[in-house]
């Protein structure tokens, strides 16, 4: 029994060392590889509140801009933490998705009180800005990173599916299901999905995934790792 992880190497790291803790085998083969893009941030303080809604956005804030007073917005409760945690003095988190982030912006901030800076990767939807221009915010969006897609599935994780090894795969974006799908159908080892689950963050996550004909596709009941984690807990009754 192996689970493949997906996400770019630091983070499927982590995940691994999660994994182990339960006693089960992983196999990391990134398909996406995190680059930053030299965004030069404008000045925070003329911004009402900063929204960041993955970690990869945290280093480029924290390294470029000095001043830690501006409020700043994340998605989730991991974010929030490693923003907090770079010396940010107001922190707050959707401890969701980017409904749930934008339920709490709309709570907590107003049009009049000025733009708000989105820093987010390439490929981020736009449904967050558009949702909050709608109810007359102003977004100013930068990029701050891109999820670069890899060519190919490393030849561990290649063998591992030739093998039948591997029993389950983590998907933690759209973006990295997409092109996960993609790899397997060009390496022709999409034939081998059939007995595997799909473990996927979100439903935007499964939907993607359900491209290929997965033994099972199951979606976290919270987009967090811990509950994709509880997943496999709860597929393979792991007291």
């Amino acid at each position: 029994m192996v689970m493949l992880i997906t996400r770019a190497q630091e983070d499927s790291e982590l995940v691994a060392l999660a994994l182990d803790s339960m006693g089960i085998e992983s196999l990391i083969s990134p398909v996406i590889t995190i680059v930053r893009t030299g965004l030069t941030i404008p000045l925070v303080s003329d911004f009402q509140a900063v929204v960041i809604t993955s970690k990869h956005a945290v280093d480029v804030i924290r390294d470029v801009n000095p001043d830690r007073s501006p409020p700043i917005y994340c998605v989730g409760d991991r974010t929030a933490e490693l923003v907090a945690s770079a010396g940010f003095l107001h922190v707050y988190s959707a401890a969701g998705n980017n409904e749930d982030l934008s339920i709490l912006l709309n709570s907590q901030l107003v049009p009049e009180a000025g733009k708000i800076l989105y820093l987010c990767g390439k490929d981020t939807s736009g449904r967050l800005e558009n949702g909050l221009e709608k109810n007359g915010f102003e977004i100013e969006r930068k990029i701050a990173y891109e999820a670069k897609a890899k060519q190919s599935l490393n030849r561990a994780a290649a063998d591992a599916f030739r093998d039948n090894r591997i029993s389950g795969v983590f998907l933690f974006s759209p973006r990295s299901a997409i092109i996960l799908v993609e790899l397997l159908k060009r390496e022709e080892l999409d034939r081998f999905v059939h007995k595997i689950d799909a473990y996927c963050l979100s439903d935007a996550v499964a939907c993607e995934a359900q491209r290929l004909d997965w033994n099972t596709v199951s979606v976290a009941e919270r987009p967090a790792q811990s509950e994709l984690l509880a997943l496999v807990r709860q597929n393979l009754k792991i007291v």
